[in-house]
């Protein structure tokens, strides 16, 4: 994958590996915590686990806005922790 050793392609490596770990730790935190059958509160009972979830709130009004938050909601995690490549030190 790496053939030529360069550190930066290295480095961002790393940083996906890293990342991606972290999502799977999350999602399966997540997907143990309703499989338990703890659920925020007013949840439809109705609504079923896992990703199983997804077409399930698809059928809703009140699921497509919790999908259109959670969209957002990544991207702006996701456009907050890049980093600044136009400031002199990338903070």
């Amino acid at each position: 994958i790496i053939a030529d050793g360069d550190q930066k392609t290295f480095d961002h490596f790393r940083e996906q590996e890293i990342k991606h770990g972290r999502i799977s730790m999350l999602a399966i935190a997540g997907y143990l915590t309703t499989a338990a059958g703890l659920r925020f509160p007013n949840m439809p009972a109705d609504i079923p686990d896992g990703l199983a979830a997804f077409p399930a709130l698809l059928q809703t009004d009140d699921g497509k806005n919790v999908l259109l938050q959670m969209t957002a909601f990544f991207a702006v995690a996701e456009i907050i922790n890049r980093e600044a490549e136009w400031v002199e030190g990338g903070a």
